[in-house]
């Protein structure tokens, strides 16, 4: 019988309930660390070596000593990632992965610490996930509601620092909306508080800039890529562009994407229907073409 409940803890595999941080770790006192969620059905990681390489990217604009992380990786290329679903009887249905690092435990100010005087904590976790109700957003489609006052902190980097983003989220939520869109006070908007944002207007397949003339950015994800790609091999212009509310509220098709919804339809904003509040003609033949639906093909 397999043992459930386990944690990958820098190196070591432990039972949830001993998978022990330190008080002192700057992740918990600062937020100072990133993570990357990936999706993973019937025990296979999708996407994996794009999910690593931003990992990656981030770990060095963090500048977290990367050489220190090198056993993680090392652990993931000799299977961690899997041994660790199988630990938890996961490999066999859809679950989400998550793998979590900070600069570990330093000096207790609030100024940066270097590197070299911290041992990075590394952590990976697993949870399953309905695949019946996201396929369900994927097929009907979700609402959304645009958000003011809040920012991402390091836009174009998963840091740890996700508060803006949780208390888009409850506000999206509090409001009956699935998801959060932010948007900037000249009208433009960014990205969702865990998704991408597309628009379809013309044959024209639109998301916002990965960053713009004031420095806002839209997270580089991982679906968002793979949906690029997919547009390109069915023949479909991609801009990435300044995106309006007016834009998205007059877009013939709109969807949302990340790693564990993959494409789902955004059929509402504020209230108002988008694309006559059904999944678009565009957005089906994406989601096709990358697998959403037939959760056995992935680019």
């Amino acid at each position: 019988m397999k043992c459930r409940g386990v944690v990958y803890l820098s190196g070591r595999y432990v039972p949830e309930d001993k998978a022990l941080v330190s008080v002192f770790d700057r992740g918990f006192t600062y937020g100072d660390g990133l993570f990357e969620t990936m999706k993973t059905i019937n025990g296979s990681v999708a996407f994996k070596k794009e999910h690593l390489a931003r990992l990656k990217k981030g770990v060095r604009a963090l500048r977290i000593n990367i050489s220190a992380i090198e056993p993680l990786f090392n652990d993931i290329s000799n299977g961690a990632l899997e041994k660790l679903l199988d630990k938890n009887g996961l490999d066999a249905v859809a679950a989400s992965l998550r793998i979590s690092v900070t600069r570990g435990i330093g000096g207790q100010w609030q100024g940066h610490t270097p590197s070299s005087l911290c041992k990075p904590t590394t952590v990976i976790t697993v949870k399953p996930i309905d695949a019946k109700a996201i396929a369900l957003y994927q097929k009907q489609g979700v609402s959304a509601v645009y958000i003011t006052g809040y920012a991402p902190l390091l836009p174009g980097i998963k840091s740890l620092n996700f508060l803006p983003n949780v208390l888009g989220k409850g506000e999206a939520i509090r409001r009956g909306a699935m998801e959060g869109i932010f948007i900037g006070k000249d009208g433009l908007i960014s990205e969702g508080t865990s998704t991408n944002v597309f628009i379809v207007k013309d044959n024209v397949l639109k998301t916002p800039l990965s960053e713009d003339a004031d420095g806002r950015a839209a997270l580089p994800g991982v679906m968002r890529a793979k949906v690029c790609k997919a547009a390109a091999r069915l023949g479909i212009r991609v801009s990435f562009s300044c995106i309006r509310a007016s834009d998205l509220e007059g877009a013939d098709e709109a969807f949302l994407t990340n790693s564990i919804l993959e494409v789902v339809p955004l059929i509402c904003i504020e209230k108002k229907p988008v694309s006559n509040a059904k999944r678009g003609a565009l957005t089906a033949l994406i989601q096709k073409q990358i697998g959403c639906l037939s959760h056995g093909q992935h680019l």
